[in-house]
This record gives structure tokens, C-alpha cells and sequence, in this order.
């Protein structure tokens, strides 16, 4: 854990071990660390200091799958997985789920985020945007997804406006080109793609982790790609 006063400048305030296998993802809810693991959702349990199983997300039955993503709510959490869909959550007290929602359909994005708090959930990943009407967590429903088609997602989406941006892989071309695409969400529920554009970079670019705009500029960070300052948008 960090502490983020200083934000140039951050110090660990304290550690604790995580052993269950597949860690991906944590989120905060009050004082209660929830994270996910191979097999489900755990929370850390604040005498022992130890991450406590309390929700099972079942294997695919052909794949190997896992929660890879967790999102908080009012009151909720969100979660998806490679192959496993997304599972909706209601948080009954501290450390107690009840799963109310679960959606698969195909072949799931892995990266959540919100576009409206609470209302529309937005899964991002493999060549897909999918919006998830979740105004009714009980009755969350996909909607129709925004193919990209020859983009491999980054587990990102920035948001200007009525627009996000997205970036990835070519997959038509090669590893080495970012592409970018500007998306309309001038209707959050049917998101659509506006434009393309594409950078030949000498580095891989399958290792794209993030899309951050400031100004006027794009940043894209990567484990194997330096990061990189776009112009324009």
C-alpha cells in the first residue's frame, strides 16, 4: 500500500502477503480491500492481515478462465474475466456478496470502467467496446458491440467529451504500429468509430498498458514500449 500524499514522491505504507494465484485486480469499498484471484473474489482480512475468499466465479467449461478486472459501485461490484463474463455483485455487509447478474457472451473485454457512474459500464478489450446498461444492476444488459476490427485493445479507454479515445496493436500490420481510434459516445449505450490513425514504432507495441490525455497531447505507456507523447487529437 502507498501513500499518495506526495504524488511525485510516493512511500509504501505497509504490505501484506497474496498468495491465492492469479492476482489481477483490487479495489477500495470503505475500508474493505476486495481482489481478484483465480477462482473468484477475496477480501483482506483486516485481524490477520490475509486475503479471504468469499465468491467463486466457476471455470469456463472449455477455457481457462479467470477475473482479470473489478469495479465498485453504489453498493456493488463488477466483474469480469478472460472467457468467464461479467458478474455483478451486491456488497449485503462488509466481506458479504450476493451475486445478483451475470452476462456472457462470447468472448469477453477484460478492462472496466465507468462512463456514467453507476448507469453505463463500458468493457473494454481484446477488439471490442461494449456498453453494459447498469441502472438496474439486477437487470444489467449488454449492448451491441463497437468492433474494431483489425485493433488489439489496450485495457483503456480516455474520455474527452462526447468522444473517448482507444489504442492498441495493428493486427493487420504488425507489432510494432500503434493504432489509436477516436470513438463517438455522443450515445453511451452505442458507442461508434469515428476515425483511425496508426504510428510505426521500433519498440513492440502488442505491450500497450495505458492511453492518458493531457492537453493536447496522448501518452501511451507500455512494459516494452518507451512512452510515447502524441500531437493531436
Amino acid at each position: 500500500m502507498l501513500d499518495l500524499a506526495n504524488p511525485i514522491d510516493p512511500k509504501q505504507v505497509g504490505a501484506f502477503p497474496f498468495n491465492l494465484g492469479y492476482e489481477r485486480s483490487g479495489v477500495l469499498v470503505g475500508d474493505d480491500l476486495y481482489m481478484t484471484f483465480k477462482n473468484g473474489l477475496a477480501v483482506l482480512d483486516h485481524d490477520k492481515g490475509l486475503p479471504r475468499p468469499i465468491a467463486t466465479i466457476l471455470n469456463d467449461e472449455f477455457f481457462d478462465s479467470y477475473p482479470t478486472d473489478l469495479l465498485a459501485g453504489s453498493d456493488f461490484l463488477y466483474v469480469s474475466g478472460l472467457h468467464a463474463g461479467l458478474h455483478i455483485y451486491s456488497i449485503q455487509s462488509p466481506g458479504k456478496l450476493d451475486l445478483v447478474r451475470s452476462i456472457k457472451k462470447g468472448y469477453t473485454p477484460t478492462h472496466l470502467q465507468w462512463w456514467e457512474q453507476d448507469e453505463i459500464l463500458l468493457m473494454v478489450g481484446n477488439e471490442d467496446i461494449i456498453a453494459v446498461d447498469t441502472s438496474t444492476p439486477q437487470k444489467a444488459s449488454q449492448k451491441k458491440s463497437c468492433k474494431l476490427k483489425d485493433i488489439k485493445l489496450a485495457p483503456a479507454l480516455a474520455r474527452e467529451g462526447s468522444q473517448g479515445l482507444v489504442v492498441g496493436y495493428g493486427l493487420k500490420t504488425n507489432r510494432n504500429t500503434i493504432r489509436i481510434a477516436t470513438i463517438d459516445m455522443s450515445v453511451p449505450l452505442e458507442p461508434k468509430v469515428i476515425s483511425k490513425t496508426e504510428l510505426a514504432v521500433e519498440e513492440r507495441a502488442d505491450s500497450i498498458t495505458g492511453l492518458v490525455l493531457h492537453e493536447e497531447y496522448a501518452l501511451v505507456s507500455g512494459f516494452y514500449l518507451k512512452l510515447k507523447v502524441l500531437e493531436g487529437r
